[in-house]
């Protein structure tokens, strides 16, 4: 009998129970919400570097897979999605730890947060997505 694995939601919701807790969400929608301050000061950072609050952002996490290689994408492949995501209207924005230059140099369009936002600004950001 082949092993599947459960996904990962499913284990960490696992690892919530066996410590004790209850479980108030089967799901990551929703879960952390930013307050006020974190969307105005979103906002704020995504407006100083040419932002507009009427563009449509998606985020892109290039380092969210750093200890699963078999996950990890190319830096031209990042760079692809980006330019595909700005010919048909959005902003990509690039969030994360690690520097994206690789990827940025690809398109100027593609908008490098990386290594220049707090947890609580990337949530933020991660909500106007």
């Amino acid at each position: 009998m082949e092993f599947h694995h459960p996904p990962s939601t499913e284990n960490n919701l696992r690892l919530v129970e066996a410590a004790g807790c209850g479980i108030v969400k089967r799901d990551y929608t929703g879960l952390l919400t930013p307050s006020q301050a974190q969307i105005d000061r979103a906002d704020r950072i995504l407006a100083a570097n040419s932002v507009a609050s009427t563009d449509r952002i998606v985020t892109l996490a290039p380092g969210a897979s750093g200890r699963r290689s078999v996950k990890e994408w190319t830096d031209d492949g990042f760079a692809a999605v980006g330019r595909y995501l700005i010919d048909r209207g959005f902003k990509p924005v690039v969030l994360g730890t690690q520097p994206a230059s690789k990827i940025v140099e690809e398109d100027e369009g593609i908008l490098d947060l990386s290594g220049r936002t707090s947890l609580a600004d990337a949530l933020a950001i991660l909500a106007r997505s």
